[in-house]
């Protein structure tokens, strides 16, 4: 069995595992059990899938794949967080808060793990390595399974984890040049190189040409939502400009109604004074003439009775 196959089935088996966790509900004695029993097959799954990894995979891959040293980098960094949320499980009564949440973040970085490695690691390595090294390299991986450890490291052993498996990927990589060197031979490795690097070659440039043509539809979407905007703009401007064009002839309006009412008091003003002007100069001969008929008045009276007088004398 090839190593994408083999290492894609360990990922399926743990997912059954971890839905099956997520299936088993309630507290009594029988269900926290059947959870223990859940989490100790994920741990060995997970131990020895990642124990293989470590040997013989991602040894490999560096040999042969150096632009995928970063992902390999990432991915052992998630081995090792997975180790101790393991190792953290084991201490841990399940029937707790504590051990649920310890869980539910192991399913979650294992989920991510198994997402990277399955859509981005593979399909590369699968057309740079070639089925014959894939094979070779997968019945490595069974072998490690079956000799790697059960249970989670402990942190007061750590160290002489790392030396065995530094020594041990330090033979993954002479066992990697022996089989580079016995391909060589057979001549049928340099052809699945040559052909795996033009297609790598074809896919980088159709990834490119991918990106540009998304880049572009991006600046065309950006560039019509930007004019979209300035016409929007433009006409807000066009309307204010019209409105305010409104307001300033209204004023001149209410101005010119103001100018005319203004006159039109000034009009009625003058009829006014024109009017007292000559109420005044009409009146004036008449009082005259009234103080001239009064004197006249007076006169007559004062001679009449002046005339009375004379005669009641005579009598």
């Amino acid at each position: 069995m090839d190593a994408i196959t083999l290492l894609t089935r360990d990922h399926q088996t743990v997912e059954t595992l971890f839905q099956r966790y997520s299936a088993t509900s309630g507290q009594d004695e029988r269900a926290v059990a059947r959870r223990r029993e859940i989490v100790e097959e994920v741990t060995r799954e997970l131990m020895a899938h990642a124990t293989a990894e470590e040997r013989e995979f991602y040894p490999a891959i560096r040999e042969s794949m150096p632009d995928q040293s970063s992902r390999v980098k990432d991915a052992l960094a998630e081995h090792a967080e997975a180790k101790d949320l393991l190792g953290q499980l084991r201490q841990l009564d399940p029937s707790t808060i504590a051990f649920q949440a310890k869980m539910a973040r192991l399913m979650e970085a294992v989920r991510h793990h198994v997402k990277d490695e399955e859509e981005r690691m593979f399909p590369d390595i699968k057309d740079t390595l070639g089925r014959d090294r894939l094979e070779a390299i997968g019945n490595r991986l069974e072998g490690a399974k079956r000799s790697a450890p059960k249970d989670p490291p402990r942190r007061s052993g750590e160290s002489s984890g790392v030396i065995a498996d530094v020594a041990s990927a330090a033979m993954t990589k002479v066992r990697n040049v022996i089989d580079s060197a016995t391909q060589a031979v057979t001549g049928g490795s340099a052809s699945r190189s040559s052909r795996s690097r033009k297609t790598a070659a074809r896919k980088s440039a159709g990834g490119r040409g991918a990106a540009k043509s998304r880049a572009k539809k991006t600046a065309g979407t950006a560039k019509k939502a930007a004019a979209g905007a300035a016409r929007k703009v433009r006409g807000a401007a066009k309307k204010a400009r019209g409105v305010g064009r409104k307001a300033a002839g209204a004023g001149r309006s209410v101005r010119g109604v103001a100018r005319k009412a203004a006159g039109a008091a000034k009009k009625v003003a003058a009829r006014t004074r024109a009017r007292t002007s000559k109420t005044r100069s009409t009146a004036k001969p008449q009082r005259k003439k009234a103080g001239a008929r009064g004197k006249s008045q007076a006169r007559g009276t004062s001679a009449t009775r002046g005339k009375r007088s004379q005669s009641k004398r005579a009598r």
